[in-house]
């Protein structure tokens, strides 16, 4: 009898194993295809950013989001050179921490600026 009932536990905690495997499994594949979505400009997520403010235009920009600070930082340059091809005047740059409602915003408050001075 005992060994019976030994037997029985041993199998139902096999497929109690089992089952917590399966979903394990399942868990870290859509966890893995979250990652691997494409960043819908719409939409933009939480990540390091790199937030930029013009004049002539009165403009602010976001550009990312980047993995690490470092990458935003380096990436920082080539998006001032770009803005001043263009003809963009009195560029203040800066890497945060965000989720932006929008990539770009044709308005823009002083007082957004006052940590550029």
């Amino acid at each position: 009898m005992f060994e019976s009932t030994f037997l029985f536990n041993l199998g139902l905690l096999f497929a109690v194993f089992m089952v917590i495997q399966i979903v394990l499994r399942a868990s870290i594949n859509n966890a893995e295809q979250d990652r691997q979505l494409p960043l819908n400009e719409s939409e933009p997520k939480w990540g390091w950013w790199v937030r930029l403010y013009t004049t002539h235009p009165d403009c602010k920009y976001y550009f990312g989001p980047f993995s690490s600070v470092a990458e935003a930082e380096s990436s920082k340059l080539g998006y001032v050179q770009d803005l001043e091809a263009e003809g963009a005047k009195d560029i203040a740059v800066m890497v945060l921490w965000c989720k932006p409602e929008q990539l770009t915003s044709p308005e823009v408050e002083p007082s957004e600026i006052s940590w550029c001075a």
